[in-house]
């Protein structure tokens, strides 16, 4: 007999087998597997809650339970339950539930036999698909559960016990909803929407950069239950409860590098690994220390960050959609390829943009030379509705085979998956089912040309 439970191992709550099998022998409950003496005191609890649920423990028969992976050291809150149901599975004392890779059984028993969940039983590291037999529960979890107070309850069908509540549900933001675009802030947001790409907005203050960077979660995609899986197991400690959406971390520009990407004993995942599934902002980009900048290259690109520490190596998922602000001199007022109404000379301005190195710049895959122009008559329910409608009709597209006209325009790799990602979003907004010739025209007013504006000095192979 095998059930999927959960034990504590190196920290961390992680999926462990239970097998369990009888023998002749003493009546006693026997732990191989590294278990730590709290399981091992399991026996006198399981004898006591078979005596006072009317169920009989195995007479003249000794029941040894394996836990797997056998080679680590495991404790574990919730492990009682799993070993009580194998057992009265496997003594034909209740009807046998069919085990597979989705179903766990995790809870406590009383010297009563009543069921209760362990205090870190919002902590299972579980998707959607996932079936978890337990105690009843209050609170907002991403699985199914089946609930059962006591343990004269498993004498019933598995079916009767499963919840009908559905606690997962998100809660879009409703900051960008309540505002009002002009055409051009609704096309990208709708480009950013459907496509979710990294964006540097730039322009003189006051035309509300950060307002836009602030306003683009409420148009994203809801998040999975399987991100929750995945930020759990970063941060054992979050709570279901302040997940609400997609996390939107927003790092003050006087942050250390070490806040962005993590670091300690033992290694610990910073602002970077927070932002994983959601968005981050930096606000005032131009202001971070350009050891924190470059610090993004890597995690922007591979979605994973390495950290080491002597003999300590460890990766953390960094999969975030960057949004980036800054005024491109000093004063402010400097963009590239409109009047300059800028009180600094243009020597520092030039110094000001050089802060933005090539590689790291080429990180985004679009620029947004934001304006205050255009009259804003869009408003951000309805623009909302359009980026639903198109989300739902969206077709799977054909592998992305850059031009050769396009690639000849730029030597750089990274720009290509750019102007590709913006074109398959640009055609998604066209409603077109392939790129045409139009969007990949299209995609250089987004993400080539405004990067050539920035100088040629500032890009490598632009």
């Amino acid at each position: 007999m095998i059930l999927k439970s959960f034990a504590l191992i190196e920290n961390k709550l992680t999926p462990v087998d239970v097998e369990l099998i009888l023998l002749p022998g003493l009546p006693q409950i026997h732990f191989l597997g590294l278990a730590d003496q709290g399981i091992k005191e399991l026996d006198r609890k399981i004898r006591s809650a078979f005596r006072q649920q009317g169920f009989e423990f195995p007479r003249a028969q000794q029941v040894i339970v394996n836990l797997r992976p056998v080679h680590l050291k495991k404790k574990s809150k919730g492990l009682d339950l799993a070993v009580a149901v194998a057992l009265l599975m496997e003594t034909k004392q209740i009807p046998r539930i069919i085990s597979d890779e989705d179903f766990f059984v995790y809870g406590e028993l009383s010297l009563l036999g009543q069921v209760q969940n362990a205090d870190d039983f919002d902590s299972l590291p579980l998707g959607s698909e996932a079936l978890v037999l337990s105690g009843p529960s209050r609170g907002r979890f991403c699985f199914q559960r089946a609930l059962i107070s006591e343990l004269r309850d498993l004498r019933r069908p598995l079916e009767m016990a499963i919840s009908e509540e559905n606690s997962f549900h998100f809660e879009r933001p409703q900051f960008g909803l309540d505002l009002m675009f002009n055409s051009e802030e609704a096309k990208y947001l709708k480009l950013i929407g459907l496509g979710e790409h990294n964006t540097l907005l730039a322009g003189p203050p006051g035309t509300g950069k950060s307002t836009f960077a602030k306003a683009v979660p409420s148009f994203l995609k809801p998040p999975q239950a399987s991100d929750w899986k995945e930020i759990k197991e970063l941060f054992p400690e979050r709570k279901l409860i302040d997940f609400n959406w997609r996390s939107v971390i927003q790092p003050h520009h006087t942050n250390t590098v070490t806040s962005l990407v993590g670091g300690g004993v033992p290694l610990r995942p910073g602002d970077l690994s927070r932002a994983h599934r959601g968005v981050l902002i930096m606000d005032e980009f131009l202001e971070f220390d350009p050891q924190v900048q470059e610090a993004l290259r890597e995690p922007v690109e591979e979605g994973v960050l390495r950290l080491s520490r002597k003999t300590e190596q460890l990766e953390f998922k960094t999969q975030f959609l960057l949004l980036a602000t800054t005024n491109l001199c000093p004063c402010g007022h400097w963009l590239p390829g409109r009047v300059i109404d800028c009180i600094r000379s243009r020597t520092r301005c030039q110094s000001s943009r050089q802060k933005l190195s090539g590689p790291l710049l080429d990180r985004f895959d679009l620029v947004y030379f934001k304006s205050s122009s255009g009259e804003k008559t869009i408003s951000g329910h309805s623009l909302l509705g359009e980026i639903e409608e198109l989300r739902g009709s969206l077709q799977p597209l054909s592998e992305i085979k850059i031009p050769e006209s396009i690639q000849k325009l730029s030597s750089s790799q990274r720009r290509w998956k750019s102007l590709g990602r913006v074109a398959l979003s640009l055609a998604r907004v066209d409603g077109s089912d392939q790129i045409q010739s139009r969007h990949w025209e299209e995609s250089l007013e987004f993400a080539l040309w405004p990067f050539r504006q920035l100088g040629q000095d500032l890009l490598d192979g632009i």
